[in-house]
């Protein structure tokens, strides 16, 4: 498995919304029940639910109705809880801490060949019961969620660039072509100063038109063999770690059958857009994050 913040979609599912609050209303003690992620109904000693050593303040439990079994763990409300969660998810290395710990449930279940329909960051109700009417009020929309998402899994794309070896591959072009021929010429040292500004200028606009239909070929490309794509946020250097720009951040819905295929295609890939100094990287399995937004907001009451 990669590292979690691999994950193209993990940045917007760890930040829980400023408005949320805790369903134990201004309770202060006692225990939660926070929501991983929901799945079909399973026995709750299948062995395919513990596939990884659980700290014991992380281990998961179930909470059945209607067919379908809430991923759950016990927490405390004292961290949880309306008027210390706000000040919690400030605090970088317990929102760090946490979301690690969110996610590596997911993944769990996702290695021991389940499906989840993953629940946003900090889901939290007061009681098994309120988890199980969240479960019977939102059944219908949780069972379509769950149909959609069989046999498949969140793949991530990421495309960066070289900017300086496309760059050149531009000016190469250029030369070969004249496109930007007519700096030279009468008019002395200061009309060829703003030639030479004025080429700069016609160099940037022609390599960001060369990235920008690279890096729309390649999605469009990718998702032509996914049952859904989004793109996402384009990521800056510093949260990267890398020399080269960004260019793509891609999620896709992929059947688990297509991903030789999928893997393929970014082999080709690779080779038309390498010469331009771009590269692909890829990530996954992830849970769908990016394919259920709007049934996890709904089902937690966001």
């Amino acid at each position: 498995m990669n590292d979690v913040f691999a994950a193209p979609s993990l940045e917007e599912a760890a930040l829980a919304p400023p408005e949320l609050r805790s369903q134990a209303g201004e309770v202060a003690t006692g225990i939660g029940y926070y929501v991983y992620g929901v799945l079909r109904a399973v026995e709750p000693g299948d062995a395919r639910l513990y596939t990884w050593e659980q700290p014991q303040d992380q281990a998961v439990e179930l909470v059945t109705a209607g067919g379908l079994a809430a991923v759950v763990s016990q927490v405390s409300l004292a961290e949880f809880g309306d008027g210390v969660l706000a000040g919690n998810l400030r605090d970088l290395d317990w929102v760090e801490g946490r979301v690690r710990g969110h996610h590596r449930v997911l993944i769990a279940l996702l290695a021991g060949d389940l499906t989840p329909v993953p629940m946003r960051f900090c889901t939290l109700f007061q009681s098994e019961d309120r988890v199980r009417q969240m479960l019977v009020d939102h059944n219908s929309l949780l069972c379509s969620a769950l149909e959609r998402l069989e046999g498949r899994a969140e793949w991530g794309v990421k495309m960066f660039c070289d900017s300086t070896a496309v760059r050149r591959r531009v000016e190469q072009r250029a030369e070969g072509t004249r496109t930007f021929d007519g700096t030279t010429g009468a008019g002395g040292p200061g009309t060829a100063y703003f030639l030479r500004k004025k080429l700069e200028k016609m160099l940037d606009a022609e390599v960001e038109r060369v990235t920008d239909e690279a890096a729309q070929a390649s999605h469009e490309a990718l998702a032509r063999l996914a049952a859904d794509a989004v793109v996402l946020a384009l990521q800056d250097q510093e949260v990267t770690r890398r020399a080269e720009r960004m260019l793509l951040n891609g999620a896709y819905l992929l059947d688990r059958h297509r991903l030789l295929e999928f893997e393929r295609e970014l082999d080709r890939l690779t080779l038309d857009y390498g010469p331009l100094g771009c590269s692909f990287e890829l990530t996954g399995p992830w849970p769908a994050y990016n394919f259920v937004k709007a049934v996890a907001a709904e089902a937690s009451g966001g």
